[in-house]
């Protein structure tokens, strides 16, 4: 026994005292996989190497200005390129305070009545929101045909994760201190940990790609899916120096929102 008072940090294995050993120590992080655990591992078998699915969307309900509407009189403006499809005649739309009539649309240029609903027509700025507000369709004429969206394919490729470990047979028959299920059993808890590990962090920094050469297929995680339709703009903000504030939080929100409202996201059905 050591010369008391002693410090407890001075205390070594060789000292009369209980020692405390775990048969395993589980580490919060890195290696808890909370997103995989989220989302489950089901153990279904792919019938292909190549993974497609259809994806549908219903008609956006807001796009942008393609352009200033610089006069109270003009009565045609353009939309952004290619959403002119979301639009059909007869429909109130509001772009800032000002609610227009649509009378006709082609590609993307809108032909509207300015003002109506009480409002006043006014100027307005390059991207500004035109929103839909609604159909007010005339009486005795027939409903114009209205524009709808096309199914894309998504894909993505299965990636095969595979380790391997290699022990000698005096290790795997030497009975270890600490090891009562044996080194085997410790290597393999190990191996399927690390690659778990790596398969979580795949499924957020993926990027997929066919075979080519001597490289395998690789599979596309959240950030290759999800960062590809959205224009820069939504995800940042120049403060010019001011202090953050849950005020710019709240409109970087509503910006994707709008921007997802858009590109018709917020209205998936795939």
């Amino acid at each position: 026994m050591p010369t008391s008072p002693f410090s407890t940090s001075n205390l070594h294995t060789g000292d009369a005292r209980v020692r405390q050993v775990y048969e395993m120590l589980d580490i919060m992080s890195p290696q808890e996989v909370p997103f995989l655990k989220m989302v489950g591992i089901n153990g279904e078998a792919g019938e292909n190497p190549k993974i497609e699915w259809l994806e549908d969307t219903l008609l956006a309900e807001t796009s942008a200005l393609n352009g200033a509407i610089s006069s109270t009189t003009a009565t045609t403006f353009a939309v952004t390129s290619g959403h002119g499809i979301h639009f059909q005649p007869f429909e109130i739309v509001k772009v800032d305070n000002e609610y227009m009539y649509v009378t006709d649309v082609t590609s993307d240029t809108l032909t509207v009545v300015r003002g109506v609903c009480g409002t006043t027509a006014a100027t307005h700025l390059t991207l500004a929101t035109v929103e839909i507000v609604g159909l007010a369709n005339r009486e005795n004429v027939d409903a114009p045909a209205s524009g709808t969206t096309d199914m894309t394919i998504p894909y993505n490729y299965f990636q095969a994760f595979d380790v391997a470990y290699q022990i000698s047979e005096i290790s795997r028959n030497t009975k270890a201190y600490g090891v009562p299920q044996g080194e085997d059993a410790r290597e393999l808890s190990k191996k399927f940990k690390e690659v778990t590990v790596k398969l979580e962090r795949n499924a957020f920094l993926g990027k997929r790609a066919a075979a080519s050469g001597s490289v395998p297929q690789t599979m596309g995680g959240l950030t290759y899916f999800f960062s590809s339709d959205y224009s820069s703009q939504y995800y940042s903000t120049d403060l010019n120096g001011d202090q953050l504030q849950e005020k710019h939080i709240n409109d970087m929100l509503q910006d994707r929102f709008y921007a997802d409202r858009r590109l018709g996201r917020l209205s998936n059905t795939g």
